[in-house]
């Protein structure tokens, strides 16, 4: 074959390119700053304004119960270093929320796994907030899923491979904060990913640009049952 069909066929099924990949080569280049002096460079405390994005890294149960307007659910797990980097974009300055101390400093040592030690704005703990998520009915959702507009945030590939709902709209996450107001609100919304860490986060950007307009719901671990 010519060189262009091969490289259209070498590349075809390559997964997405997260945004902090290219921001981590400059810095590669350019040479990290010492872990230490890095870490002891964010500011831990209350935030001071409501602008900046929040990731709230407390399992999804403790967020869904009660959460600050605007957060992110992005729970500390094996994941939570590459979302981080899918989500907020290289520069972008962000707030950066544990249930303690200790899940505070774990969370602050993974975010600078990325280099994005130094984009936090204010590192904090705390469990309050007056916004909450409602627990999806599951069986009225298995009963009539046509009932609800079911957004699929898994990569497109995975999709592909395989396919859940033949009549979910797929919205990967790494693009859903730029397309959440694009989704439709005539119905409730159902958030669904492979195996429910990503919904959780999906569901909470989700539910921040249509709260008050229409139900945001989880699918979570509940995926795995169709």
């Amino acid at each position: 074959m010519s060189e262009k069909d091969f490289v259209r066929e070498l590349i075809a099924e390559q997964p997405f390119v997260p945004a902090y990949f290219p921001y981590d080569v400059s810095v590669n280049k350019e040479g990290a700053e010492k872990l230490d002096i890095a870490l002891s460079k964010v500011l831990r405390g209350m935030p001071d304004d409501a602008d900046t994005i929040l990731i709230d890294t407390r399992p999804a149960a403790a967020f869904k119960k009660a959460h600050l307007p605007g957060a992110i659910n992005l729970q500390d797990g094996g994941k939570f270093e590459t979302c981080l980097g899918s989500i907020v974009a290289p520069g972008e300055a962000f707030h950066l929320l544990a249930e303690n101390d200790a899940a505070l400093e774990t969370v602050i040592k993974k975010t600078a796994k990325i280099g994005y030690e130094r984009f936090i704005k204010k590192a904090f703990t705390g469990d309050k907030g007056d916004v909450s998520m409602a627990a999806l009915d599951l069986d009225r959702f298995k009963a009539d899923t046509g009932r609800y507009t079911i957004i699929d945030i898994r990569n497109p590939a995975e999709v592909k491979a395989h396919p859940v709902f033949s009549n979910a709209i797929n919205i990967p996450l790494y693009e859903l904060r730029e397309k959440a107001d694009t989704i439709p609100a005539d119905k409730p919304v159902v958030i669904h990913c492979a195996g429910g860490y990503r919904s959780a986060a999906g569901s909470s950007i989700v539910n921040a640009v249509l709260h008050g307009t229409t139900p945001v719901y989880d699918l979570g671990e509940a995926v795995n049952l169709f």
